[in-house]
């Protein structure tokens, strides 16, 4: 339901409308085990399965291709921190 009205609030979905999702869902973090697999939100995944042009990934496996073949894109807070870590690592 969230996700469906996040969609409809950004136009994603329908028409010609792309979106990709980035997250950094860490086992740790999570209430049950079950609630994140490759690093994203069972739930996120699973509710994006069936979307045209949505595409959901963990920020290890983002890339410069993907940010912009993707006409929307949304990371969630914890994509940014590793992203930021990753981007710092690389400049050092």
């Amino acid at each position: 339901r969230v996700l469906n009205e996040m969609l409809d609030r950004f136009n994603v979905g329908k028409g010609t409308d792309s979106a990709l999702f980035i997250d950094d869902a860490k086992l740790e973090d999570a209430e049950d085990e079950s609630t994140v697999y490759g690093g994203v939100d069972v739930n996120l995944r699973v509710a994006s399965g069936n979307i045209q042009r949505i595409k959901v990934l963990n920020q290890m496996a983002c890339n410069v291709y993907d940010m912009l073949k993707y006409k929307k894109l949304f990371l969630s807070l914890s994509a940014v921190a590793s992203l930021e870590q990753r981007l710092e690592k690389d400049l050092k």
